[in-house]
């Protein structure tokens, strides 16, 4: 529904391009829980299931407050509870090999579907001929654990959950790609668009 509206705006806002800019934000929920997707997604690109997680259990030396279990949300989902629930979620243990591998693959399956979509998008922006003088953002608002740590969701303060993407297309100013490892805050995007355009 996103990409669908999101085309209708563009499409408007492009025919009145010529009068004056705009600016257009779509908000894709996915990754977040729960993954949903086609199943085809899974089939095309996830035939097997992922890896296990590098970390799977919390270092002995990691602080107690390190680990937060959020139940709340973790708790409505019927695969969780089959997989052991709250009881079967401790720092020094993961859930069984079986279960994690479900859960890793289908969150990277919802990325690749949120993937396709911001695809779209941005094809549809190279159809209205507007990707030459459009600057393009895209972000999360944060990261996710998928296991390791034992962790799951974004509760915690491992570089997993605190580190988000942030791809900026600026034409004439990044061509070709350009990576930098300094610090940016997302609080700093809109005043970086503002000024860019």
């Amino acid at each position: 529904q996103t990409v669908a509206e999101m085309k209708r705006l563009l499409g408007a806002a492009a025919a009145a391009a010529a009068a004056k800019p705009f600016f257009a934000v779509a908000g894709l929920r996915k990754p977040h829980l729960n993954w949903r997707f086609p199943r085809r997604v899974l089939d095309e690109h996830y035939p097997a299931p992922a890896e296990p997680p590098g970390v799977p259990t919390l270092p002995a030396s990691a602080p107690d407050l390190a680990y937060h279990v959020p139940l709340a949300e973790l708790s409505k989902y019927a695969d969780w509870d089959a997989c052991g629930g709250a009881a079967a979620m401790r720092p020094d243990a993961p859930y069984p090999p079986e279960c994690v591998a479900a859960w890793r693959t289908a969150y990277r399956a919802a990325v690749t579907w949120m993937d396709e979509q911001v695809g779209a998008l941005l094809d549809y922006v190279e159809e209205l001929n507007l990707a030459g003088d459009t600057i393009v953002a895209f972000s999360s608002d944060h990261g996710y654990h998928t296991g390791d740590f034992a962790a799951w969701n974004k509760m915690t303060n491992f570089e997993n959950a605190l580190r988000a993407p942030l791809l900026l297309a600026v034409p004439g100013l990044t061509d070709g790609g350009q990576r930098h490892g300094a610090i940016a805050e997302l609080v700093d995007i809109y005043p970086t668009l503002a000024a860019l355009a």
